[in-house]
């Protein structure tokens, strides 16, 4: 007997790409979301989104950045000052930032050399959100909003979470594709405010209260995710 998942509605289980193969590809990279969608045959690609300094939305875990090669930035992550991805402009990024492989995470920071990444392979460069919504429109998404989130974006109109999640919002509403997406997050009032400024248009993770409830007594809730590892 199979069973249809009421989120997504395609046969279960599903089978979710985290960061494109964390461990198996150059994460959250062109190269990691195609690896998963030829190789491992995923039904929905997991990815995370990152704010740069001036309130970009990177399709990044993070928030550092010690298994990137920027270029013109040295190839020791200790040995920078800048360490996190909000500490950048995207121009100092795009098409200048190439992720390694996986291998290079099981090194500790220190004995990172960032200099063997190649840095010839576009498909293993930081990318935009809305340019990873152009690439992959025919696959369902689970998107999880991070920390940066919150942060202020200097010499704008965007003073924290309320006008990131609005940004953001904008960029979901432009997808090209139909496709479901579930937006995420393990900040509570990340997913609140998220569901304030939609009015419920997309269905999001469940609260840590709303996990409570469903818990001690099985309420029912339309529009939620339920999310294990």
């Amino acid at each position: 007997m199979t069973r249809i998942d009421p989120i997504f509605q395609l046969e279960s289980p599903l089978l979710f790409a985290h960061r494109g193969g964390v461990w198996e590809a150059p994460e959250s990279t062109v190269k990691a979301f195609f690896h998963a969608i030829k190789n491992a045959k995923t039904d929905i690609l997991e990815l995370d989104i990152q704010l740069t300094r001036d309130g970009e939305f990177v399709v990044w875990h993070g928030p550092d950045l010690d298994n990137v090669r920027i270029k013109g930035h040295r190839h020791k992550p200790t040995e920078r000052r800048r360490r996190k991805i909000y500490h950048y402009d995207w121009g100092e990024l795009c098409e200048k930032a190439w992720v390694a492989d996986p291998k290079m995470k099981l090194l500790k920071a220190e004995d990172r050399n960032l200099e063997l990444v190649d840095n010839r392979d576009k498909e293993r460069c930081l990318l935009l959100l809305s340019d990873f919504l152009i690439q992959f429109p025919e696959f369902p998404l689970n998107i999880e909003m991070k920390k940066s989130f919150k942060r202020k974006i200097n010499d704008t109109s965007r003073k924290g979470l309320k006008d990131n999640i609005k940004a953001f919002t904008n960029i979901l509403d432009g997808d090209p594709s139909a496709r479901k997406k579930v937006v995420v997050s393990a900040n509570d009032d990340y997913i609140d405010e998220f569901r304030e400024v939609n009015q419920e248009k997309y269905p999001t993770g469940l609260s840590a209260k709303e996990q409570l409830i469903l818990k001690i007594i099985g309420k029912d809730m339309s529009n939620r995710a339920l999310e294990t590892s």
